[in-house]
């Protein structure tokens, strides 16, 4: 999820202001909130949204938020049309408690931070779930460590699971819920963690760290009809500044800093070994981490499963809250039951454009139910001020 193109557009941003060398950028991800910070403290004061911080044994300090299972009378909604796709969302002050069904944790995509996990926490929220969406380090309000692209970063996310869990602020059962480098980290924290969660979730997870960066810099140059000028201005320096070898340089450059070979860091490793429960979901137009990725993970175990929607990419497929999250409750109750089964989705309700919706109060039509006979692996070919006080609203056009 992003204001500006999810995780490639952190690179642009850099490249644009002159970063003294793409290594350093690499190495070193500043990042910029889904929600302005505005429209964020509003929110925060109308969810009940709490925060903290968290210092792990390793000096890190992480900051992270935490939302409690609740209505709060959330819409969401979602619509396609001419390459981009316009969201709305809208929330309430607390108006009951549901029945809990446990606590997620939420991790976050590189360059982003813990509000770009925000919608689905308040979703899950009004599912029955407690929510954590934490800041990895270097990122949003937590301190400033090396970089560890999954691999340090869940043991930061393993430290404050258990802290949380100790204090009783974090009931069974528990999942990891992570988009992209969050999704890496949630894999890397699983063997850690095993002990302690039920289930994990990644949507658009690189399975190598090192190809995961040549990537996403790779998929900022490529050449798109639906640009902007503005985008194809920074998509056309991009091309001139870094070509193939600037860009191996970069990422060497990265793994001196952070004192880590980036062509090592591969996802597979833990996938192979995991004991815990895993669903795997890829946007087959993905441009950054392409579709053969998420497929080359597919059978890593018998307890991966994995699922591609045909028509979504990496910024996208995070925002299908309105389609994904009613199944994404039964998956998680199932796993709950000791069933490690797939993902059952309906048909694409944007598949004519939209708009489609997501609220807890709606009526679900038996038409769109999870089909149990659709295949789990299915390879294929914002924010004015609230008002009244107690409505908070975010909008945006995100580009396809």
């Amino acid at each position: 999820m992003a204001r500006a193109g999810a995780l490639a557009l952190a690179f642009a941003a850099c490249i644009a202001g002159g970063c003294t060398s793409l290594g350093e950028r690499i190495a070193q991800p500043h990042s910029s909130g889904f929600i302005d910070a505005g429209t964020l403290g509003q929110m925060e004061s109308v969810i009940g949204l709490g925060s903290a911080r968290y210092l792990t044994p390793d000096d890190v300090t992480l900051s992270y938020g935490t939302i409690a299972p609740a209505t709060r009378g959330m819409e969401y909604t979602i619509s396609r049309s001419d390459g981009s796709r316009e969201l709305a969302i809208r929330v309430d002050r607390e108006t009951g408690r549901v029945p809990a069904k446990g606590s997620v944790v939420y991790l976050h995509g590189w360059g982003l931070d813990a509000s770009s996990m925000l919608p689905w926490a308040l979703a899950l929220s009004e599912l029955g779930y407690r929510g954590v969406t934490v800041d990895l380090r270097n990122h949003g309000r937590s301190s400033r460590a090396p970089a560890g692209f999954g691999t340090r970063e869940a043991g930061d996310i393993a430290a404050l699971v258990e802290h949380l869990q100790a204090d009783g602020r974090l009931p069974p059962p528990i999942y990891l819920f992570g988009v992209s480098y969050g999704g890496a980290t949630a894999l890397f924290a699983e063997p850690l963690l095993r002990e302690r969660i039920t289930g994990v979730v990644v949507m658009e997870t690189y399975a190598n760290a090192g190809d995961g960066v040549r990537g996403v810099i790779a998929g900022m140059q490529a050449r798109r009809a639906d640009d902007g000028m503005r985008t194809r201005l920074m998509r056309a320096y991009t091309r001139w500044r870094y070509d193939a070898q600037d860009i191996e340089r970069g990422v060497r450059e990265a793994g001196r800093r952070l004192d880590l070979d980036l062509d090592t860091i591969d996802v597979r490793t833990v996938l192979a070994t995991t004991a815990t429960c895993t669903l795997l979901l890829h946007g087959a137009r993905d441009r950054y981490i392409p579709i053969d990725v998420g497929r080359s993970l597919a059978d890593a175990s018998a307890l991966v499963h994995y699922r591609e929607l045909p028509d979504e990419n990496h910024v996208s497929l995070p925002l299908r809250i309105e389609w994904l999250a009613r199944p994404l409750d039964a998956w998680l109750q199932e796993v709950a039951d000791g069933k490690c089964g797939p993902l059952q989705l309906p048909a694409d309700p944007l598949a004519d454009g939209g708009p489609s919706r997501f609220a807890v109060d709606d009526e679900v039509d038996p038409a769109t139910r999870p089909n149990a006979e659709q295949a789990a692996h299915s390879p294929s070919g914002d924010a004015p001020a609230p008002s009244p006080p107690t409505d908070a609203t975010h909008e945006h056009a995100i580009p396809r």
